[in-house]
């Protein structure tokens, strides 16, 4: 029996382990068919689906920033505007128009406004139109290929989106062009001399865009008032809407659409206009015309203009008139006596007595003699030349003044044939009125009749009249009590006072050229 013990034992375990590795082996097989309908893909490797990827339709972070880097960087930019866009994202900022959805609303909101812009004289691909909407469509089609993957299109609409957007609000709030940068390197104050500083053409106070502006535009994105934002920043001149309407309303020749595309850009550099403006006065350079009138009623001035030629340019300015003066003394600018009279009229005393020129010492306020001063101390700038008062003095009777920084302002004119001619541009940039005492009367309208007539006396009365009329005080001058204001600018058409009817104008500095 002992001989059997050991035999016994091992038979029953051989048959545990038989019958534990059936059961391991059938119990699986039974359950395996419920498992594979609850899990498909459980035992699925990456690398087995790695060829049913398509690297077109794979969104890579890494990819949106190389493409708009590259995008930035390729283009060299120099525009204050465009430069700010190119920082924006070399500064790592949030993106702007794309999310995890792909394109947001708001750049639909924002085409829609970019869309409209060929309508005012500037051409569609100034904003990227073109861009924008292809790639806008390709995303919202899920249309990616190769060429055109999720990536570099959602890049693509990233960058030019933003540079679009911030081209098109700062040329809609303070135009396309900076007439600053333009009208101010035309021309040098030396003839044939690159070197000499540039003029001064253009002194009006027209903003530019800025860090503020930037930012504003930008937030107005983030937070979601883009379309109010866009609407805010429409010019709102009357004349931007008239020529606007011009343009898109009747037929127009190649010339004229190009004439009125420039000017209306002209009419979005905003010039500032204070509360208070009783009066304006609007010079229009190649209209050759001067227009005032009272902004709460209905009366107005309007005569011809003689202005600078085109070697002396008047300047587009604005300013406010202070007072009118009566007979006044012409004060040679330093300009035309260094130019002019130092290399043709030193020592020509005939020349002096002829036009009524003085030699004054500015320190001790002596007369000298023309004989007595020689080129080279003429230039020192320690003499001036004055003209007497009169009937032919070259400010004529009546002068009115404003502060600028030129020296040139609206005055009377002894040469009267000037306005008889078709061009204008005669003086040295000042501007010469064809009825100046009707200016004044509008001027003093408030005033009572007795003292219009006391300014016509004052100019009209000639010496002999004076002595007779010993009690009579002739004025000399005349404050304004009015607050009026002057646009000297330079629109080649630009609307009849009138009827409102675009009326187009010959480029007389051809400025026209420069946009």
């Amino acid at each position: 029996m002992n001989h059997f013990l050991p035999l016994t034992v091992s038979t029953k375990r051989i048959r545990g382990i038989l019958l534990f590795f059936l059961l391991s082996t059938l119990l699986p097989l039974s359950c395996r068919h419920d498992d594979i309908r609850k899990h498909p893909y459980k035992n699925i490797s990456f690398e087995s689906i790695q060829p049913l990827q398509d690297e077109a339709y794979t969104f890579s972070s890494k990819k949106l920033k190389y493409f708009i880097d590259s995008l930035r960087l390729c283009r060299h930019d120099t525009d204050y505007v465009d430069l700010a866009c190119n920082n924006y994202y070399a500064e790592n900022n949030p993106y702007l128009w794309i999310d995890r959805y792909g394109a947001s609303q708001t750049c639909d909101t924002v085409l829609a406004w970019l869309k409209g812009i060929d309508t005012t004289g500037i051409p569609a691909s100034r904003v990227f139109v073109s861009e924008i909407h292809d790639n806008l469509l390709r995303i919202r089609n899920m249309n990616f290929d190769k060429v055109h993957t999720i990536s570099k299109t959602c890049a693509t609409l990233e960058y030019y989106l933003t540079k679009g957007f911030l081209r098109y609000s700062c040329g809609q709030r303070f135009g396309f062009i900076n007439p600053h940068q333009r009208f101010n390197k035309i021309e040098h104050t030396e003839d044939n001399d690159v070197k000499s500083p540039f003029k001064l053409l253009y002194d009006i106070p027209s903003g530019t865009p800025d860090k503020n502006f930037i930012h504003k535009a930008l937030s107005s994105v983030t937070i979601g008032n883009t379309n109010a934002f866009l609407a805010s920043i429409q010019p709102t001149s009357e004349i931007y809407h008239k020529l606007v309407n011009r343009l898109n309303t009747q037929d127009n020749t190649p010339a004229q659409i190009r004439t009125l595309a420039v000017n209306i850009e002209r009419a979005r550099w905003r010039i500032p206009q204070t509360e208070k403006e009783d009066v304006r006065i609007i010079i229009n350079i190649p209209s050759q015309q001067l227009y005032a009138y009272d902004i709460k009623g209905d009366s107005s001035c309007k005569m011809k203009i003689c202005f600078g030629s085109r070697k002396h340019k008047t300047p587009l300015l604005t300013s406010k008139l202070s007072h009118l003066e009566l007979n006044p003394y012409w004060i040679i600018p330093q300009s035309i006596i260094r130019k002019e009279i130092v290399p043709l009229h030193m020592k020509d005393s005939d020349y002096f007595n002829r036009n009524r020129y003085k030699i004054i010492d500015k320190e001790t306020g002596d007369f000298i003699s023309p004989m007595d001063v020689d080129d080279a101390m003429m230039l020192t700038g320690r003499y001036r030349i004055r003209q007497d008062k009169g009937s032919d003095n070259s400010l004529g009777r009546m002068i009115f003044r404003f502060p600028n920084n030129f020296a040139i302002y609206l005055h009377d004119t002894n040469n009267k044939g000037a306005f008889l001619r078709s061009y204008r541009g005669v003086s040295h940039g000042c501007v010469r009125l064809e009825k100046p005492f009707q200016l004044a009367r509008f001027l003093f309208g408030g005033k009572d009749e007795a003292y219009i007539d006391r300014i016509k006396k004052s100019v009209e009365y000639t010496d002999e009249e004076l002595l007779e009329n010993k009690h009579f005080v002739p004025l000399k001058t005349c404050f304004f009590e009015k607050s009026i204001h002057l646009y000297i600018i330079y629109f080649t058409c630009y609307p009849q006072p009138e009827t409102g009817d675009i009326a187009f104008y010959s480029d007389i500095y051809g400025y026209d050229s420069i946009f």
